[in-house]
């Protein structure tokens, strides 16, 4: 039998069992024996199509230039070096459940037909350089390049790489430095099921490297492990490509990554240092392929920083998002503003203010329609980000994280965003207690008063308005349509008799311009563009003739008289003017206190 099988190339041990060959007219099956050699040329001179060998342990294996052999190891160890560099095979090629013991080298060769690596452990360096895998897609159920379960204990090389059908590296562990620099993954896209590129439970323990690397449909790193540092740069997602559950223990880069559709989605993701950086200019004449991406980070944990540098972003989706350390936006454009729902910040949250900062008009142009807040779920219109509550919850994160980074100016404008939204919250709520109806009216004084203590132009307009529209009830109080009284009292004033000379004259009566007077009045109150102005030169005249006034309840105190509706308001004005100047000193003097 040692001779018979020596005629076929194939040197096997002198005490090799006839039960253990089984030889046929153009197959050959070995199984539980020590093989020295196998010389494939000499298998295709003697047309054998298809050799079998079944736990056995190999020394050597020489093949062809041209293999036409089907070769099929099931549970080898082969114990020697193997070099196969530029070979060509022309039909299936499976080493399942095998060990190579030592260097293996496939640089350049060509697989034709499908390949089976599946269970296979390598010792050694495996490499793959420039190799083709040009197996054709043949039904859903066979996988054309197959790498499940297998194990790399040293370097991988996949460089420049080409499987023009399905590969899987599922449960795959590579536990040293693996390359797939300029790979390029073939394979057409199938269903909707399937997934043409597998990385699914892949344990990558070295450094990984995907640079410049072409998807052309579906990839999934689900479940995958990442020890060490990991690149994604210059990489083509032509199709989806998934990351759910996947941990990234050490930095992960993506440099001018292009994804499916623009589209790239993290699920239950756990990040150490991630970057995402984009090296393209964008101008006038040339809008890179940046520009209209959209992220998606769901369930995620960034526990070292993030980085979005030089980035052109349309929109940018955190839920359940947990960031433990900085995040930073280096020279990136947003397109629109980020949706935050129930994220975590831990710590410095580097974002411009204006990417964060909405106005009560923004919070509350999606929420008009709501009802019931329990009730607000609507996946596709991603309402969980603009519920009230939801909104409040973002914006008390935020401002704490400005807090607590002494970021006081920012802080208090998230302030009023959040009282924003819990106005609305109590809007869209059944059954308001007493103390709640109270909160929201005093919300909306305060909104409408200084926007929360923001905005200290908008508080001093206010506080013209308010003494003008005293001034003006009592004037009328005082002196209704009897205008010559007025005249008569303050005819010694210089502005009083500048306008009873250049005005009051021009009209037939006294009636007339009373009459025109209080429209003018009522149309410059009505008409905000031009009410500041008007109420200062009200102040102003005040000033000059009577100023007093201004000044509220002194005007009670002395012995002018006043009649009931007098006495009323002035009372009044000066609770108002008061909770209004109130106000004013808190709005002035914002950048010195923290926000509650």
């Amino acid at each position: 039998m040692q001779k018979l099988l020596e005629s076929y190339g194939i040197l096997v041990q002198e005490n090799i069992k006839d039960t253990n060959v089984e030889i046929n007219e153009n197959t050959i099956t070995i199984c539980n024996t020590n093989i020295n050699k196998i010389d494939l040329s000499i298998l295709e001179q003697k047309q054998i199509n298809e050799i079998t060998i079944a736990n056995c342990e190999i020394d050597y294996i020489y093949f062809a230039n041209d293999n036409n052999v089907e070769l099929f190891f099931i549970d080898c160890v082969f114990k020697s070096q193997i070099t196969a560099r530029r070979s060509n095979f022309h039909k299936k090629v499976s080493f399942e459940q095998c060990i190579f013991e030592k260097r293996i080298d496939f640089s350049r060769a060509l697989f034709s037909n499908q390949v089976n690596f599946s269970l296979t452990k390598f010792e050694c360096e495996a490499r793959f350089i420039e190799t083709k895998f040009s197996a054709k897609y043949t039904n859903q159920e066979n996988i054309e390049n197959n790498f499940r379960e297998v194990v790399f204990k040293d370097k991988a090389f996949f460089d420049s790489v080409k499987f023009k059908a399905r590969v899987s590296f599922e449960i795959a562990r590579f536990e040293s430095e693996a390359r797939f620099v300029e790979a390029k993954f073939l394979a057409e896209y199938t269903s909707q099921e399937n997934i043409e590129n597998n990385f699914r439970e892949t344990f990558f323990k070295g450094k990984v490297s995907f640079d410049s690397v072409e998807f052309k449909a579906k990839i999934s790193f689900s479940i995958a492990q990442f020890e060490s540092e990991t690149s994604f740069s210059y990489t083509n997602f032509n199709h989806v490509v998934i990351f759910f559950h996947t941990n990234f223990k050490d930095s992960i880069l993506f440099r001018n990554t292009s994804f499916f559709k623009n589209i790239i989605i993290f699920s239950e993701v756990k990040f150490n240092n991630i970057k995402f950086i984009s090296d393209k200019k964008l101008n006038e004449t040339n809008t890179n392929d940046i520009v209209d991406q959209i992220y998606h980070f769901q369930d995620t944990t960034f526990k070292g920083i993030v980085n979005f540098e030089n980035m052109y972003i349309k929109d940018l989706n955190f839920k359940n998002v947990i960031f433990n350390n900085i995040v930073v936006f280096d020279n990136t454009t947003l397109n629109s503003k980020p949706k935050f729902i129930n994220c975590t910040f831990s710590n410095q949250f580097n974002i411009k203010q204006e990417h964060i900062q909405y106005n009560f008009k923004d919070i509350s142009k999606d929420s008009n329609d709501l009802t019931k807040l329990p009730n607000l779920e609507n996946k596709n219109k991603n309402d969980d980000f603009t519920k009230p509550a939801n909104l409040r919850d973002l914006f008390r994160k935020l401002k704490s994280n400005r807090i607590a980074h002494h970021n006081l100016i920012d802080a208090s404008e998230l302030r009023a965003q959040e009282l924003y939204a819990r106005e609305l919250e109590l809007k869209h709520q059944k059954d308001k207690t007493l103390k709640e109806k109270v909160e929201q009216w005093q919300l909306i004084f305060y909104r409408n008063l200084c926007d929360h203590h923001t905005d200290l132009v908008l508080n001093l307009k206010w506080l013209a308005t308010t003494i003008t529209v005293f001034l003006c009830l009592y004037f009328f109080s005082k002196y209704g349509l009897n205008f010559q009284h007025f005249i008569n009292e303050y005819n010694n004033n210089s502005i009083i008799k500048y306008i009873n000379i250049n005005f009051i004259y021009k009209f037939e009566s006294y009636n007339g311009f009373i009459f025109i007077f209080y429209t003018y009045i009522l149309i410059f109150m009505l008409w905000n563009v031009f009410r500041i102005f008007f109420s200062f030169a009200v102040i102003l005249c005040c000033i000059i003739n009577q100023p007093k006034l201004i000044f509220g309840i002194a005007n009670l105190i002395g012995d002018n008289s006043y009649n009931a509706f007098e006495n009323l308001l002035i009372t009044l004005y000066t609770l108002i003017v008061g909770l209004i100047i109130f106000s004013l000193q808190k709005t002035a003097r914002k950048n010195t206190i923290i926000p509650n």
